[in-house]
């Protein structure tokens, strides 16, 4: 749970790094709460019945997701750093979204440009998943230490200074 507090007190801190566990547990917690929230919004609202407190409770869900929203960019960016990548791969993160959007603004699109669209999206997103399931760099990297200096790759060697 500390992980979770410790993402939200760096609020937007997007410099940095961010280790697997702390990128993990604060996404997985998310979401369970809002899977959590969903249930018990949707049970109220069937119980009572109204169409306004269903509207209030979404409009309490929206505001969590923009609560939200800075520290799992920040978080998402310290991880890409932690594996040595730029931030800007966070853009992988959102390219379905993008090209679903743009898919309601150019609606006259060809089956072959969608078909495109749509693996250009899935590609980003598996490369973007690959990042964020990635090990650590071991030593300290062009956006700063190792965030779990006491945990090494078995698999990575270690260079030793003494020749």
């Amino acid at each position: 749970m500390h992980y979770y507090i410790d993402v939200l007190k760096k609020y937007a801190v997007f410099n940095g790094r961010a280790g697997r566990k702390e990128y993990w547990i604060f996404n997985i917690i998310n979401f369970i709460i809002i899977v959590f929230y969903t249930i018990a919004a949707d049970m109220i609202v069937s119980i009572i019945k109204s169409p306004f407190l269903f509207k209030v409770l979404s409009e309490i869900e929206n505001i969590y997701y923009l609560a939200i929203l800075i520290p799992f960019l920040a978080v998402s960016t310290r991880r890409l750093h932690d594996t040595n990548h730029s931030g800007w791969w966070l853009i992988a993160f959102f390219t379905p979204l993008i090209s679903r959007y743009l898919l309601w603004f150019i609606p006259n699109l060809g089956l072959f440009t969608l078909t495109i669209i749509s693996l250009i999206s899935f590609v980003l997103f598996i490369i973007f998943l690959i990042f964020m399931l990635s090990s650590s760099q071991p030593n300290e990297n062009k956006y700063g230490p190792n965030p779990n200096p006491n945990k090494t790759n078995s698999n990575i060697p270690q260079v030793s200074s003494n020749n």
